[in-house]
């Protein structure tokens, strides 16, 4: 794939960087069956990346083959490949020879603890001809302002890392919602359970605002699929008619795929609410900070 990735050496390890990587990956498999470990193992390496660089590719990989397998398989419940998994992601290390050490593990003269203390000599003060009384210590000497720069440097840091979270998070919220799509069909016209029965036991289980939010577009999409009129008279409220239902054994059990999904969906809500808040937290913040420097300037 001959420039593809051409030029990232040379930009910031963005998002849509991380993405391209993850994509390359991903085709990679799709293409000769490459193990998504292997690809993203060797990328790691080649750009550089940290650990939670390479936990985000891992994601972004894993998602990219599922879409693509999911879009050619006919039977959507046998996707399965080898996941990229992180923990098994030891970027190559250069040796003292200059060449990378096997299994990547470091090696040469740096590889342990050392030895023996290094010979007594001149301070660093005395290198650099300065009078060890009249340095500053750390941070306490600098500069109010310099020292609010520093502080929104390491926000903006944080705050990109949080947003990273955020739009996997989105990412795998999709494909869930997709998912559970895809299990509420195959209820509805395998199993001949109706909508009714399964909002009835969404709300039995506690995932009635997620059903609330959800249900509609499904019956919405079922019925231009179906033609099925039936499905569009559903009264999209907390159902207490129906909750008293003597519903399916299989679909009150919490254990159910539809509630699984359900479930995931909630943990993903709760999930971005706290991301969300983490957000807002480091925006007032730096409100906070950028009003000071104003006021110092």
């Amino acid at each position: 794939m001959p420039g593809f990735l051409d030029g990232l050496r040379t930009r910031s390890t963005s998002t849509e960087v991380l993405h391209k990587l993850a994509t390359s990956a991903a085709n990679q498999y799709l293409e000769g069956k490459t193990p998504l470990n292997d690809s993203i193992k060797k990328l790691a390496s080649q750009y550089s990346l940290n650990p939670h660089q390479v936990a985000r590719v891992c994601e972004m990989a894993n998602l990219e083959t599922h879409r693509a397998l999911w879009k050619t398989a006919t039977e959507k419940e046998k996707v399965a490949f080898d996941v990229a998994d992180p923990a098994k992601i030891v970027v190559i290390r250069i040796g003292s020879g200059g060449t990378p050490d096997a299994g990547g593990s470091p090696s040469g003269e740096f590889a342990g603890p050392p030895t023996s203390s290094p010979a007594t000599g001149p301070s660093m003060a005395q290198l650099f001809g300065v009078d060890p009384a009249n340095v500053h210590n750390g941070l306490t000497d600098v500069p109010e302002k310099s020292q609010l720069v520093v502080i929104l440097q390491k926000t903006a840091a944080e705050k990109e890392e949080v947003s990273d979270d955020l739009i996997m998070l989105a990412a795998r919220n999709e494909s869930e919602e997709k998912r559970l799509y895809w299990l509420v069909k195959q209820a509805f016209l395998g199993e001949g359970l109706s909508l009714e029965t399964m909002y009835a036991a969404a709300w039995q289980n506690g995932f009635g605002p997620i059903a609330k939010d959800l249900f509609p577009k499904f019956a919405s999409d079922l019925h231009k699929e179906t033609a099925r009129a039936s499905l569009v008279k559903i009264a999209w409220k907390a159902p207490e008619e129906l909750i008293d239902q003597n519903l399916p054994a299989t679909i009150v059990n919490g254990r159910h795929p539809i509630m699984i999904s359900l479930d995931t969906l909630l943990r993903y809500r709760d999930q971005e609410q706290r991301f969300n808040w983490h957000l807002s937290r480091i925006n007032d913040r730096n409100t906070i900070t950028n009003q000071r420097i104003r006021e110092l300037t």
